[in-house]
């Protein structure tokens, strides 16, 4: 991708057709792809403001934000954008990530519910009922869940370091320590990446210690 081209081109776009919204979400999505998520936040505002009826930019927008760990503005942002489209299975899935976050896993467990009900074998939607579910303590639901979103999608990058926190919470170290082996060979380029990564790293370190 050559960024600077293509946001050249966009720029001229906007300028020559500035009533139309659709260029401003292009402009937004590149922006995120490059990692300019605060941009990418002004990109979608703008389209709101001309379209504040598109599902899209509400729930692109939330995922911007949620880069920004701005939480609770990207959880309003998702539940507009389901006020919109009330089928918009990517807004349930990202809204129930939102919740996890905030742990407040009966709601994460409810939309994640909703997401899966429009498409059973979405991996971030299984991955965040994994979540949900170790939050409550259901550990073994939870890894049903893990497993089936590694096995849909293994881009679905998050799977594997949140089934090792389950298997390690067993008392499963082997399977704890190849999950984070496998996470930790994988490109992790998602939300709160840096912390996740370090987590891993430091229970990696315990399991690897001589008395483990």
């Amino acid at each position: 991708m050559d960024f600077d081209k293509e946001l050249a081109e966009l720029n001229a776009e906007i300028a020559s057709n500035p009533l139309d919204f659709e260029p401003l979400i292009e402009r937004g999505n590149l922006q995120a792809d490059a990692g300019h998520f605060a941009e990418a936040v002004a990109d979608y505002s703008a389209a709101i403001t001309l379209a504040p009826d598109c599902a899209l930019a509400w729930d692109n927008r939330g995922v911007a934000r949620l880069y920004l760990l701005d939480y609770y503005p990207a959880l309003a942002d998702f539940t507009q954008a389901l006020s919109l489209d009330p089928v918009y299975s990517f807004a349930y899935a990202n809204r129930a990530y939102v919740y996890c976050l905030l742990r407040r896993p009966e709601w994460a467990l409810q939309d994640a519910r909703q997401a899966l009900e429009l498409q059973p074998d979405m991996a971030p939607a299984l991955d965040v009922m994994g979540q949900a579910l170790a939050q409550l303590n259901r550990l073994e639901d939870s890894l049903l869940y893990l497993n089936r979103a590694i096995q849909s999608d293994s881009s679905c990058v998050q799977a594997p370091f949140h089934r090792a926190q389950v298997h390690h919470r067993l008392g499963h170290f082997q399977q704890a320590r190849s999950d984070l082996m496998l996470y930790l060979s994988l490109y992790d380029d998602q939300q709160n990446a840096a912390v996740r990564r370090h987590e891993a790293q430091e229970l990696l370190k315990t399991l690897d210690a001589p008395d483990s």
